[in-house]
């Protein structure tokens, strides 16, 4: 989707904040800007892998506020939906990585979760039994996450079968976490 496309389609459906788990955003590439929309967001390295690159955009004049977070897989804002406090993150995590990545996000929920409630979007990049016939480590991690952080996995609820968050060429994902 084109940046101009994207703020279009924001502004129709009335979009107060927009988590993209992988930017495609390389080295020091420019990110979508525009007057009425702020940007946080980590670039993937030029001679790293091919996924990744993360981002926020929240709409200007609302309650949403970035935190800053040590780790390059995955960012954070605080704002409301609907009058609920919320933690809201965005992750990217290679299929290449190791736990440390689950401990991170566990210890920033730790540390900011205080009376909110906490999304947590993105790719894990891991296949479980259920859906896959198969379990891999980012798959296990996506849902000792889950577990611990009482988090509820988007597209394994029955009404949700079928569905694809994300569709390219041949290959397609429905395991995405809020």
């Amino acid at each position: 989707m084109r940046r101009e496309e994207l703020y279009r389609a924001l502004d129709d459906e009335n979009m107060m904040v927009y988590a993209v788990p992988e930017t495609h955003l390389i080295g020091d590439e420019e990110p979508p800007i525009h007057s009425h929309w702020h940007w946080s967001g980590l670039n993937r390295a030029p001679n790293g892998r091919k996924g990744g690159g993360i981002g926020l955009l929240w709409k200007a004049g609302t309650s949403w506020t970035r935190i800053d977070c040590p780790c390059s897989e995955h960012k954070w804002v605080t704002g409301d939906i609907l009058v609920l406090p919320v933690l809201l993150g965005v992750a990217y995590l290679a299929v290449d990585r190791d736990h440390n990545m689950g401990n991170c996000i566990r210890e920033d929920v730790d540390r900011w979760v205080a009376d909110k409630e906490v999304l947590l979007l993105g790719d894990f990049n891991g296949h479980i039994q259920p859906l896959d016939g198969l379990q891999d480590p980012n798959g296990d991690l996506m849902l000792q996450a889950a577990q611990e952080l009482s988090l509820e996995v988007l597209n394994l609820r029955p009404d949700c079968e079928g569905e694809f968050m994300w569709c390219a060429r041949s290959s397609r994902s429905c395991i995405e976490s809020r």
